[in-house]
């Protein structure tokens, strides 16, 4: 199952570790599963 991180209004897959990465270069990413991705259609 993928992770989906809101980053700058865009969702994206990203690993983990790709997530840590952007979080110390200050972006704030937020995790959602792929349930709330579909729900609001977004690709």
């Amino acid at each position: 199952m993928s992770t989906y991180y809101l980053l700058e209004k865009r969702v994206v897959t990203c690993s983990k570790n790709l997530k840590e990465k952007y979080e110390e270069k200050g972006f704030k990413l937020i995790a959602v599963d792929s349930g709330w991705n579909n729900s609001l259609q977004l690709r």
